[in-house]
């Protein structure tokens, strides 16, 4: 069973979710930016003056900056940061959506990949059992005097070559199992070419 959380541990996968979120911040501080904001230092400045002169240009602008900031009278620039903060969001999570489609295509790619080596290991395994035993036939009738060393080493030719097949698949095998373990991001317990792995996934 394959824990699809690994997917979660792919470089690319990680740094196009914080994309996402440093989108989804960058909304959060757009949104922010229409809430008004007060300079309490300025404002004790102002202390002595009415609430009436608070609005005054005058004598809002004080040694520390603007008493008070009303975005009302600034709403066209903000919602225009608003809005290009709602696209980068949506460009981000377009992205994010796109490359972990494309990582679990290259983890369904590898798994059908190890998934093939281990039946053709499989088959290479029976068929070179079946090897060995018709040259032991042959070994044991050279030995009893009814067959030739001919006869033993035509028999012995197969074994060696299945012997060869079984030894390079359990090879691409092992690359297999390297290449699905990337895939996931890192993590996966790599199984010997042997062991087949299951068929069913997380």
């Amino acid at each position: 069973v394959l824990p699809s959380e690994l997917l979660g541990h792919r470089p690319d996968v990680v740094a196009a979710r914080w994309r996402v979120e440093a989108a989804r911040h960058g909304i959060d501080a757009s949104r922010a930016a229409f809430y008004p904001t007060v300079n309490l230092s300025a404002m004790v400045g102002l202390a002595s003056a009415g609430l009436s002169d608070l609005f005054d240009s005058d004598a809002a602008l004080v040694q520390g900056g603007p008493a008070i900031s009303l975005p009302i009278f600034d709403g066209g620039r903000l919602r225009s940061q608003l809005d290009a903060s709602d696209a980068d969001y949506d460009l981000a999570v377009a992205g994010y959506n796109e490359r972990l489609v494309a990582s679990l295509r290259e983890v369904a790619d590898a798994l059908q990949g190890a998934r093939s080596l281990d039946a053709r290991i499989a088959a290479a395994t029976i068929a070179r059992d079946a090897a060995d035993d018709a040259w032991r036939i042959a070994v044991d009738r050279y030995r009893a005097g009814i067959g030739t060393q001919l006869d033993v080493l035509a028999a012995q030719q197969p074994l060696l070559q299945l012997d060869q097949l079984r030894a390079a698949l359990r090879a691409q095998r092992l690359i297999a199992g390297v290449d699905l373990d990337t895939a996931l991001g890192g993590g996966l317990a790599l199984q010997s070419p042997d062991t087949p792995l299951a068929t069913t996934a997380d």
